[in-house]
């Protein structure tokens, strides 16, 4: 096989898809975070998933340009997480490598593959070896080398693969905190299981596409879409309080939730189970959970009438008001998040956050939602602000604007100093100013045993996150979270902010409160409901 065609490249980006997909677990647990967050083989699946769906809608006579062209718009829609967004990146600078082809060459690949590496390199601020940029270069680099000891493109791809895969067994060397968790890098072994697939994908037969029950993959748009396309009408979630004498047997209710829908999240700890379907009869899964304990949390949408509402808003908002000169998309998750960061101004609140990073088009959809000529969009993640920034590039009627948000309290900080009276100049330099004094921390739990900073963790330790650094490891959620406060005060501090998550009770939150209030007389302390998933307790100092 000399050269590989428009076709063909669908088959190979199709089993790549699928490839990923089926090892997107394994990447996850290679995560040197130990903590739930939008993990970088769920992100990578979800990036690629939107590839193949947009590839698969050409016909088979489509050059391998045009492939190309489509594959990089559709990552770029697709998006997630700053893995998921410097994937896009590499299918953006592969299509430009390969503009104007008809098929291609390993000559033409090699030069494909070497622009990918390029424009992943541009995408990050701070490029750091060790990881997926690494492999795309070095893998870029092998092609380029041998491109001319090879007229058969497979045997092409194998022999930079093996080069690759070779580098990335040397990961931990370039990376501390790869070789303290014993792991290799996550994004450059699913970068490789992509490979994997382009080399399996040279068939004649264009493959199925696989397609995981327990990955969402957004069929939101800025467009009004087909609601009849939609198979599982009514988002439905449930929590489960796990009664005294009730053994839940979770593998049964997952063949459950298989047989009867999709977009399935099913987690538990030792107290509670939550659910998360996309059902015809969300009535026959409460009943199926009811099994399983107590329901203490039920939330039931329909997603028609949710996206032709959102329609309809859309045209009203177009037809009847006037459009305002600033507007706030923000990212949250955790219903008393939203009605905060709604009291404060945020126009659209975007659910997302950790263990969940919405996509450029999830933004997208809440960018074309807001009648207003310039919006500011507060990802609140950094995992985020790359998916936020790449609706620049694509939003030509609206001027956008990204603040670098990286969590909840920084987007809070930022919303309140917004100052409707001045210039969106003036705004935009407030804005940046006006949380670079705030510490912020976060209390979770531990997901895997691991070592950070030389710090031995366990799986289901409660860790202190302060400014992004674990630097609390504990047992007990309220020790740990005072132990966080502690190490935040200082003599300047004035006023602590304080946002209990869904899995705390509000008199425990209170006793923290309380706790803070006596030992720190000076400072003013403010509890609120948050809501928020993952974290225990979301705290800021200032």
């Amino acid at each position: 096989m000399k050269t590989i065609d428009g076709q063909m490249l669908k088959n190979m980006i199709i089993t790549g898809t699928n490839i990923l997909q089926k090892n997107k677990n394994a990447i996850n647990d290679l995560n040197v975070f130990p903590v739930p967050d939008g993990d970088t083989g769920t992100n990578m699946t979800l990036t690629i998933s939107s590839v193949a769906n947009e590839v698969k809608k050409l016909s088979n006579t489509a050059t391998i340009a045009e492939v190309a062209k489509v594959a990089s718009n559709g990552a770029l829609r697709g998006a997630r997480g700053n893995s998921g967004v410097i994937l896009s990146q590499i299918f953006r600078g592969f299509a430009s490598g390969l503009t104007d082809k008809i098929e291609a060459t390993p000559h033409d690949l090699a030069f494909a593959f070497s622009e990918a590496s390029v424009a992943a390199y541009k995408a990050v601020m701070k490029p750091k070896e060790g990881t997926i940029l690494t492999i795309i270069r070095e893998f870029g680099e092998k092609a380029t080398e041998i491109a001319d000891n090879h007229d058969n493109v497979k045997e092409f791809l194998k022999e930079a693969y093996n080069y690759a895969e070779e580098v990335l067994l040397k990961t931990p060397e370039m990376l501390e905190e790869l070789k303290q968790a014993e792991v290799v890098d996550a994004g450059g072994k699913g970068f490789l299981h992509i490979i994997e697939g382009f080399i399996d994908g040279m068939v004649d037969l264009e493959p199925e596409l696989y397609t995981d029950s327990d990955i969402s993959i957004s069929s939101d748009s800025i467009k009004k879409i087909d609601t009849s396309n939609i198979l599982f009408e009514y988002c439905t979630e449930v929590m489960i309080k796990r009664g005294p004498k009730q053994n839940a047997n979770m593998k049964t209710l997952n063949m459950f939730l298989n047989k009867s829908g999709d977009s399935i999240v099913l987690v538990e700890d030792d107290e509670v189970i939550k659910v998360h379907i996309h059902t015809n009869n969300p009535g026959k899964v409460l009943e199926e959970a009811l099994k399983m304990g107590r329901l203490v949390h039920i939330k039931i949408e329909n997603m028609k009438e949710q996206h032709e509402d959102i329609i309809s808003k859309q045209e009203e908002n177009k037809k009847n008001e006037p459009a305002k000169e600033i507007g706030f998309v923000s990212v949250a998750s955790g219903s008393g998040l939203e009605n905060i960061m709604k009291d404060l101004g945020a126009d659209y609140v975007v659910n997302g956050g950790q263990s969940m990073n919405p996509s450029t088009d999830d933004l997208l959809l809440a960018v074309n939602n807001v009648n207003a000529n310039s919006i500011i969009i507060l990802p609140n993640n950094k995992n985020i602000i790359l998916s936020a920034k790449q609706v620049i590039d694509v939003v030509k009627d609206k001027n956008i604007y990204v603040i670098d948000t990286t969590n909840i309290p920084q987007g809070i900080s930022t919303l309140l100093a917004y100052n409707p009276s001045e210039l969106i100049e003036k705004n935009l330099d407030n804005l940046q100013k006006s949380y670079k004094n705030l510490k912020s921390a976060e209390i979770t739990y531990a997901v895997r045993n691991t070592v950070v900073d030389d710090k031995k963790i366990n799986t289901n330790d409660i860790l202190g996150i302060i400014q992004g650094k674990i630097e609390k490891v504990g047992k007990k959620v309220f020790e740990t979270v005072i132990d966080t406060i502690d190490a935040m005060i200082d003599q300047d501090s004035e006023l602590i902010s304080i946002y209990y998550g869904e899995g705390i009770n509000e008199n425990d939150a209170k006793k923290v409160k309380e706790y803070i209030l006596k030992k720190y007389p000076d400072c003013d302390v403010e509890l609120q409901f948050g809501g928020q998933p993952v974290y225990y307790y979301i705290i800021s100092v200032e």
